[in-house]
């Protein structure tokens, strides 16, 4: 059973952005133009429309939710984009060009489709987790009122943590099908990283409290555009999100893509 090693896969994920940012850019930049204009309408329709999203009426609920979904879905299909193309150029070195850097070909479409079916898988789990340790704080907190508290922190804290590693385990698939491997399924996903729950856990919490610094900075610009209340500033900060959700994204495939080599391709680092 192999154990990946934590800090070097972090290091090689960073290293890999790196030595790469520009080809990455390179081959991303068409699809970023694409998604500006799109995140830009959102972002004018609600505000054109007197919609704060910071502070929404119950009635301008619908419109947010609305257009965080359309753009949420069409963005998803970009990146997915991106990542099979970024995926085959860190494992095969293959350098997308030309009309190449806006593919949506079939193996584009499964992976976008995994992205939703694990997403799915992801919502389940928590959905029933969720609803049996609150049961189980609930019954607990009636005999006593710290036991239940305690059940509820110490086991769901910990739960919460390892939907994380679940979550990498199973997004190996989608590397895979990147690589063209379609036969490779999330069962064999889950058989090739058993064991590593914990310490895929450990690296998911390294990629988010970087995310957590990146996010800073997209959540100020949100900040500023909701109070500006101006159509250039909403539109300025639409290029930062996208930016900033490009670069996220970028981060998240990479770490992907050094999970996938290190237990498929049996890469050290």
């Amino acid at each position: 059973m192999q154990k990946i090693p934590v800090f070097k896969t972090f290091g090689n994920m960073v290293d890999s952005i790196i030595e790469n940012l520009g080809a990455a850019f390179s081959m991303s930049w068409p699809w970023l133009l694409v998604l500006f204009p799109i995140r830009a309408a959102g972002d004018l329709f609600l505000l054109w429309n007197g919609v704060s999203k910071l502070k929404p009426t119950h009635e301008d609920l619908t419109q947010v939710y609305s257009v965080g979904l359309v753009t949420g879905l069409l963005t998803a299909i970009i990146f997915s984009s991106i990542a099979v193309n970024w995926h085959r150029f860190i494992l095969r070195n293959e350098v997308a060009e030309g009309m190449q850097r806006l593919r949506l070909d079939g193996l584009v479409w499964r992976y976008f489709l995994f992205v939703i079916v694990i997403a799915l898988i992801m919502c389940a789990i928590i959905f029933g987790g969720v609803f049996g340790v609150t049961l189980v704080s609930a019954i607990l907190y009636y005999a006593s009122n710290a036991l239940g508290i305690l059940i509820g922190v110490f086991v769901g804290l910990p739960l919460a943590f390892l939907l994380f590693g679940m979550w990498a385990r199973w997004s190996v698939k989608l590397v895979a099908i990147a690589m063209g491997n379609i036969d490779y399924t999330l069962s064999d996903a889950w058989r090739d990283t058993k064991g590593n729950t914990w310490r895929l856990t450990g690296l998911e919490f390294l990629f988010g409290c970087v995310l957590l610094l990146i996010g800073t900075v997209n959540a100020g610009t949100e900040f500023i555009a909701a109070f500006a209340n101006s159509s250039l500033v909403a539109a300025l900060a639409a290029g930062v999100t996208v930016l900033v959700g490009w670069f996220s994204t970028l981060m998240g495939i990479t770490m992907l893509t050094s999970i996938y080599a290190f237990f498929v391709e049996k890469k050290q680092f």
